[in-house]
């Protein structure tokens, strides 16, 4: 009788991740459909969906601590014009969620604003996944607990044309990290809007073509603490507004207002062969309230403007950026910014130092597609990238 007792007691107390399965889904599985494994999914499980399309199917995830992820070439969903919960594709209510190697396509709903993921749980973790024509890439909502991480994704003509969706929305939650991701040709909102506290913006190629007419690349509307390090930011010339980063557009909320612009390649698209004619921009727009900033070693391509705007900036330390052409790169048409050996912006840079804690250094850079490398120099180049032959 004991040795059965001990058993039970065993069993009772065993952490239900244990007992977690892994889900099948593809046309000769257990499940057909996402959304059939959605519906059985329960804490810990791990879905596993085989390559294919998955048609006009769209799903409510309810479980904690799940991972979805394809197996293989990647599984695509496409929604034709549908959304679960008039929402999105997949709307995400469980926490510590893991999607793995996804493509969502064709989401829209009544209000306009329809998203290959809406997160409404806490936590989330996105790699290597591919966001494309629905209303918004992804929406996250508010959670001031929790952490979204997106590595390795692509974001493209996400948004309805409105001006009011866009590639990347979040709204007021912990941190936002985004890292060795390509985000591009938002249709009429931005590229990334975050109202996150805290935002790591890393590696990334936030690079228009130039027939986009997406608005900011980077628009942080109520400040935080915001990382922007190593990234490409360009800018097509049809957009409706010249500016590459905002700070506090929609009221200074956060508790912190720190910007830190650290060895990113900032480039504007020319609009003819004359310098004369090359649209003005802005590398920062700073519209309300005060702002610690740092903005060290970046390279300018036909950007007329540091800072603009009535915010103040204050605790500012600005050096080692350095005005470019494009002879300073590799093939500025084929967005390939590395430096050439003749670029005067090679081994012009300096330490930008530390914040609360954090190297602020540059420790990798972005490989297209959607990876990332070791930097060699730890950002002795300006710009995002190392000179040729670094």
């Amino acid at each position: 009788m004991l040795p059965f007792m001990l058993l039970l007691v065993f069993t009772i107390f065993l952490p239900q991740s244990s007992f977690a399965d892994v889900l099948s889904v593809g046309p000769d599985r257990t499940f057909t459909k996402p959304s059939q494994a959605a519906a059985a999914a329960k804490k810990g499980d791990t879905i596993e969906i085989a390559p294919g399309t998955y048609t006009e199917d769209c799903a409510v995830w309810t479980a904690d601590n799940l991972t979805i992820k394809g197996l293989g070439q990647r599984a695509v969903i496409n929604a034709k014009g549908e959304a679960a919960d008039d929402k999105g594709i997949w709307v995400i209510k469980g926490d510590n969620t893991v999607i793995d190697n996804i493509e969502f396509t064709g989401c829209t709903d009544k209000n306009r604003n329809g998203a290959g993921i809406r997160q409404e749980g806490r936590n989330l973790t996105l790699t290597n996944c591919s966001f494309h024509d629905n209303e918004n890439g992804v929406y996250i909502d508010d959670n001031p607990r929790s952490d979204v991480r997106i590595d390795y994704c692509e974001f493209s003509h996400n948004g309805y044309g409105n001006g009011q969706s866009y590639n990347i929305y979040v709204n007021y939650i912990h941190s936002l990290e985004l890292k060795g991701c390509y985000i591009h040709d938002a249709k009429g909102g931005d590229n990334v809007k975050s109202r996150a506290q805290t935002n790591f913006i890393l590696y990334n190629r936030i690079a228009d073509d130039d027939s986009s007419i997406s608005a900011l690349p980077l628009n942080f509307p109520n400040g935080g603490a915001c990382y922007v390090v190593g990234n490409v930011i360009r800018k097509a010339a049809k957009t409706s507004i010249p500016v590459f980063v905002a700070m506090g557009s929609e009221g200074a909320k956060n508790s912190k207002q720190k910007l830190y612009l650290i060895n990113n390649t900032i480039a504007n698209a020319k609009k003819s062969s004359t310098l004369n004619n090359v649209r003005k921009g802005a590398a920062l727009f700073k519209a309300q309230g005060g702002t610690e900033l740092r903005f060290v070693n970046n390279a300018l391509l036909y950007v007329t403007n540091q800072f603009e705007g009535a915010g103040t900036l204050e605790m500012m330390l600005v050096k080692n950026n350095v005005v470019t052409a494009p002879g300073d790169f590799a093939d500025v048409t084929n967005l390939d910014f590395h430096l050439t050996s003749r670029s005067d912006a090679r081994r012009a840079g300096s330490s930008p130092g530390f914040s609360d804690g954090i190297d602020l250094t540059p420790r990798f850079e972005y490989v297209h597609p959607c990876k990332v490398k070791t930097r060699i120099t730890g950002g002795r180049d300006v710009g995002a990238f190392e000179a040729e032959g670094s």
